[in-house]
């Protein structure tokens, strides 16, 4: 048998009825669509241990990973230009600039801990000069209680020199490692005054990753229900993840309220922490009777960052964009199930709108009983204007990220976070797997861990099976 290489065209003979072992053993690799990569062009990543076709990144210095276990799991020391666990990179300051080292980094280079800066500094020599090094520092600690900074005697954090750039660094580790009631009363929709919160970002601490999920979901009340003292105290029983918004969606099902999360990385969401915010907050809805489950005009929207998606080596991020929608077109009836509520005006797939499109054209009175089919090809994704017909897709681009619309609200934290699994899933996939009309639905949701995600599958009996195709055939 001749196989040449799919990558860089080496052309290697195996003889024999068993040449497809033959070749395995010796290094060559088959992708899903049947095409053969040489030992030099595909690798194996130690972490999700998939394989893939290119070339590996080498962190934590001899292991090979993929650049989505990278992204997720790694950061980079640019002392030693290596990229290490997250757990394992620490905050460092020289001369006044912050940096992110590794532990071997900061051990090499005769660092110590202080306290007063957070971080990592050069260990001080006793036989140094102490003008040199250490009075200037003292006179910073003396500072500490001031509001002006004796650089450059502007209120500190609000200049360029180094230490108004370490205060402000030291505000914003705080402000995306903590919680903060941000306001416990219900706005109007879109309220400037949340922007902020809706903004800043919420993830473990020395954890930097690209992707990040901000939830919003719709909760409906019976009509004697308090609002106002509802919000107040599922915002406060929840510790800050959420403000509230009154949006005309949802009262105009009813005596309702919008909850918006701050966007959190998928650590931080899975953290033990959260789920028991979320649960506190489950016992708040439920005191004031929350419907459960709500109804189907009551969704949950997931906002995942859009960097995300353009940040990739692997993949051109049209194609990105196209297969994440694509699988919104393609499994609509399995995802409608796994939903829990059907594709509708407000979270609309393509055939849903090419069906609504013939029902508004039909002629009746021809007499004519014709089933016509019309056949959908894979394209690209919807971008939203923020109002509109198509802002109601199933899933959508915004200015700053990729919103899926999909979910029926629920108030269950574990399904809350089997959402943000699902999300999490067909992020990765369209990002990073080349999806053909051999992967299935299975292929795709459990490319990540997904503990509560599989629980929903279950419990909503969804058949993973189905697999993806670039075509789809539609009955008018």
């Amino acid at each position: 048998m001749r196989l040449q290489c799919h990558n860089c065209n080496y052309i290697v003979e195996f003889e024999g009825d068993e040449w497809a072992d033959n070749a395995r053993d010796n290094g060559w690799w088959e992708d899903e669509d049947g095409e053969w990569y040489c030992s030099d062009c595909h690798f194996y990543c130690e972490d999700c241990q998939n394989e893939f076709a290119g070339d590996g990144c080498t962190v934590e210095g001899d292991r090979t990973v993929c650049n989505d276990c990278r992204d997720e799991h790694y950061d980079y020391c640019p002392r030693c230009e290596e990229y290490c666990y997250d757990d394992n990179i620490h905050k460092v300051l020289i001369d006044g600039r912050e940096q992110y080292w590794c532990e071997g980094c900061i051990d090499n280079n005769n660092m110590e801990w202080n306290d007063y800066e957070e971080a990592y500094v050069p260990r001080v020599n006793s036989n140094r000069n102490e003008n040199q090094f250490g009075g200037r520092l003292q006179e910073h600690l003396h500072q500490e209680d001031k509001e002006s900074c004796l650089d450059c005697r502007m209120p500190l954090g609000l200049g360029n020199c180094p230490r108004c750039l370490r205060a402000r660094a030291k505000e914003m580790e705080e402000e995306e490692t903590n919680l903060w009631l941000y306001d416990t009363r219900a706005m109007s929709y879109h309220h400037h005054e949340h922007n902020h919160f809706k903004e800043t970002k919420l993830r473990m601490q020395h954890e930097n990753p690209y992707l990040y999920y901000g939830m919003e979901f719709e909760c409906l009340f019976r009509d004697s229900a308090p609002i106002e003292q509802i919000t107040k105290e599922f915002i406060e029983a929840t510790g800050g993840l959420f403000v509230a918004e009154y949006d005309r969606s949802v009262t105009n099902l009813g005596n309702g309220i919008e909850f918006i999360s701050r966007p959190l990385s998928y650590k931080k969401w899975m953290d033990q922490s959260t789920y028991l915010l979320l649960k506190k907050g489950e016992e708040v809805l439920k005191k004031y009777i929350a419907f459960d489950p709500q109804p189907d005009g009551c969704g949950i929207h997931i906002h995942m960052s859009l960097k995300f998606f353009e940040n990739n080596t692997t993949k051109k991020v049209k194609e990105i964009k196209s297969d994440i929608d694509w699988i919104f077109q393609v499994f609509q009836s399995e995802i409608e199930k796994l939903s829990q509520r059907p594709y509708t005006q407000y979270c609309a797939s393509k055939a849903w709108r090419a069906k609504r499109l013939f029902d508004q054209n039909r002629f009746t009175d021809l007499g004519f009983n014709l089933q016509p089919r019309v056949t959908i090809e894979k394209g690209e994704l919807t971008i939203s204007a923020g109002s509109g017909a198509t802002h109601h897709d199933a899933i959508v681009q915004t200015p700053k990220t990729i919103e899926v619309r999909t979910f029926r609200s629920t108030v269950k934290p574990e399904e809350m976070l089997a959402i943000i699994e699902f999300c999490r899933a067909i992020a990765h996939a369209a990002r990073n797997m080349k999806l053909t009309n051999k992967t299935t639905l299975g292929d795709i949701i459990y490319c990540k861990d997904s503990n509560y995600l599989a629980d929903l599958v279950k419990k909503t009996k969804v058949d993973t099976t189905k697999k993806f195709a670039n075509k789809l055939e539609v009955k008018l």
